[in-house]
């Protein structure tokens, strides 16, 4: 593929020897001019925010398309919220004032992934792109949004790029289709259209999860979720998947280790009913349609779980981040719950839970690239000491 930056067709190389062409802020070259060098398939994009801050391709095919195309950002704050709005009204004017870097990719031939996702579907389609979210390169995962000419997002497709993230977009359809065979499925978690090999490259297809923002708050709505991916049978915690996956996470940090230990001996003995977990359960992986709530992003989910686990996770992360609590309001919040014996736990078990809970989320920072000095990393660190610790107030309880 033959890269151009700021320049005019005529003065690029012979194009013919090229079998895709990339043109960074190339204003001359217009789609007429590509297809008369022989290129059949031409797409422009503007490139949000910038060239030097990449992370939205949105198409510039038609007013509709580039308004439809921010379906792939759906902020959580009210403020972002109202900025993606405004971009979006602006897109739908067709004036090309929001936007200040743009790029035309044409090729001869459709590449593999854009050719199976057109042929997923019975209409014509446009595709628009988010690098993914900030984080460590190997765990990111690029997004397609796949719209209509009128601009509707009919599915979402996510692209393995690294080992790591082909092993977590695996694991997501694995969830997914487990969850497709559940009658209850359409009220929860997207569709699986498609999760298999394309052209060198893992992909997922699914269908959008279309709602409103839910309330940071956990809510009735909230609490219908997750009661609907509690399960029937009972187990030991100890015998469950999500259990072996926090041993396995904490084998190489002794005091990790030691922690889980002693919670998990204060869970011996302890039956719950098996629940899907989801891993991420927080408002900015979560809509409200109808009066519930929907989920997205199960890459991170186990089905074989325990129950409070994502409702500790929701707690917690919406404490630390949103409302900036302290440890000791993250505690207190804790213990409040406890004091509510949820499915019959003494205090003291529910705090070996929410113990075994932080300690594995601590784990998974580690893994997502964050070290000691990280804020959140050293935040649940403290906490997960706080209920390794601090057993007669609980116990009293």
């Amino acid at each position: 593929m033959l890269v151009a930056w700021g320049q005019s067709l005529d003065n690029l190389h012979d194009v013919t020897m090229f079998s895709g062409l990339a043109a960074i802020n190339c204003w001359g070259i217009t789609t007429q001019k590509l297809h008369l060098a022989g290129f059949a398939e031409v797409r422009h994009f503007a490139i949000l925010p910038s060239i030097d801050d990449a992370r939205w391709f949105i198409p510039l095919d038609s007013p509709a398309v580039s308004s439809g195309a921010f379906s792939l950002y759906a902020p959580f704050r009210m403020s972002a919220r109202l900025k993606n709005l405004g971009v979006r009204l602006a897109a739908r004017s067709g004036l090309p004032f929001w936007y200040r870097d743009r790029i035309c990719i044409a090729y001869r031939d459709l590449p593999p992934v854009e050719r199976t996702l057109n042929g997923l579907f019975d209409c014509p389609t446009r595709l628009a792109l988010s690098t993914g979210a900030p984080g460590p390169l190997a765990r990111r995962k690029p997004t397609v949004a796949v719209l209509t000419p009128c601009g509707k997002t009919i599915a979402l497709a996510k692209l393995a790029v690294t080992p790591i993230s082909e092993r977590l977009l695996k694991h997501e359809a694995t969830i997914l289709g487990a969850l497709g065979s559940r009658t209850d499925a359409p009220s929860i978690a997207p569709h699986l259209v498609l999760g298999r090999d394309v052209g060198g490259r893992f992909v997922v297809v699914q269908t959008p999860v279309i709602g409103h923002p839910t309330h940071p708050d956990l809510t009735p709505a909230h609490y219908r979720f997750l009661e609907r991916l509690r399960g029937h049978v009972w187990k030991p915690v100890g015998a469950t998947a999500l259990v072996d996956s926090w041993r396995v996470s904490t084998e190489s940090a002794q005091n990790s280790a030691a922690i889980l230990g002693r919670a998990l001996l204060t869970l011996n003995g302890v039956s719950l009913p098996t629940t899907v977990v989801h891993g991420d359960f927080a408002p900015w992986n979560l809509r409200k349609r109808g009066g519930e709530v929907l989920a997205f992003d199960w890459e991170n989910a186990v089905l074989d779980g325990l129950p409070l686990v994502d409702e500790f996770h929701h707690l917690l992360v919406v404490g630390h981040l949103l409302k900036k609590w302290t440890v000791d309001q993250a505690v207190d919040c804790l213990q409040a719950l406890a004091a509510k014996r949820p499915l019959g736990l003494r205090p003291s078990e529910v705090r070996a839970l929410a113990c075994c809970h932080v300690v594995g989320y601590s784990t998974h920072l580690i893994e997502h690239g964050h070290d000691d000095r990280h804020p959140m990393l050293a935040w649940y660190r403290e906490l997960g000491a706080r209920l390794d610790g601090d057993t007669e107030t609980w116990e009293a309880a």
